[in-house]
């Protein structure tokens, strides 16, 4: 039995990134109570200009008159908005900046790495285990 582990590390890293991905976004969730609604005004490559890509979509919304603007810190491709899209936006009363959109969020992507990590350490594991390797 020789278990690799430097790469049942590298799978558990993974599982550890997962873990803060969740639960930044429910931290998010109890930060930003109050509900808007926010309109697309642009989608922007994350790689600064390039055409090809990621797109991040672009907020708009008002709070006690102020005209907010944020660029999404998350990516996807193909575009998950169309510009002049309407969205459900949830925002933190005591920091308007900070916002979140539901089902537009870091939870899913923590699960895939928590289950990647799991899964890349458990073979890391079996090999040794089984192959001796």
């Amino acid at each position: 039995m020789n278990i690799d582990f430097s790469g049942v590390f590298f799978g558990l890293f993974f599982v550890v990134v997962g873990v803060a991905m969740i639960m930044f976004q429910k931290s998010q969730n109890k930060k930003c109570t109050e509900v808007t609604t926010a309109t697309v005004i642009d989608n922007v490559h994350p790689d600064h200009g390039s055409t090809v890509g990621k797109y991040m979509p672009v907020f708009q919304y008002i709070v006690n008159g102020q005209t907010i603007t944020q660029t999404s810190s998350l990516a996807s491709k193909p575009k998950k908005y169309e510009i002049g899209d309407k969205v459900e936006l949830h925002y933190n009363p005591d920091n308007v900046n900070e916002y979140y959109v539901p089902g537009y969020n870091s939870s899913k992507l923590g699960i895939i790495f928590i289950l990647a990590g799991l899964g890349f350490s458990a073979l890391i594991i079996a090999k040794g285990i089984f192959l001796g390797e």
